[in-house]
């Protein structure tokens, strides 16, 4: 709470999600195969929200806050066709450039994959 406090935002947020402003369209973007999800392109990922307006190419661009990607799925997830893994928010800017990004994300393969770990290890 203190560092949305301290960035002058509505600390409400945080107990309903219903405070935070809407894209005007969401589109999925779903998958074209059957298989395991082998890698997820984070930096096409961000492409594509900036693209959308949730980044700034220049210091002087605005955000749009409703707008960005939501990825549905992660490394070493079984996925079929039509399965959904992504939606893009948007509200109309490069949207279809956006969406094509996303596509281009997800690498799907036949053979199972086993996803690294997150942690590590611990420092202690």
């Amino acid at each position: 709470k203190a560092m949305i406090t301290y960035q002058g935002g509505d600390v409400r947020v945080i107990d309903d999600y219903s405070l935070f402003p809407t894209a005007k369209e969401i589109i999925p973007i779903t998958s074209k195969q059957e298989g395991y999800v082998q890698k997820v392109h984070a930096l096409a990922i961000g492409k594509a929200a900036m693209l959308l307006g949730a980044g700034r190419r220049t210091k002087n661009d605005k955000i749009d806050l409703a707008v960005g990607v939501r990825v549905m799925v992660k490394v070493g997830d079984y996925v079929k066709p039509g399965q959904v893994l992504a939606y893009v928010h948007t509200n109309g800017l490069n949207t279809l450039e956006a969406a094509r990004e996303v596509e281009k994300t997800f690498v799907i393969v036949q053979e199972r994959i086993t996803a690294n770990k997150i942690v590590l290890d611990r420092v202690i």
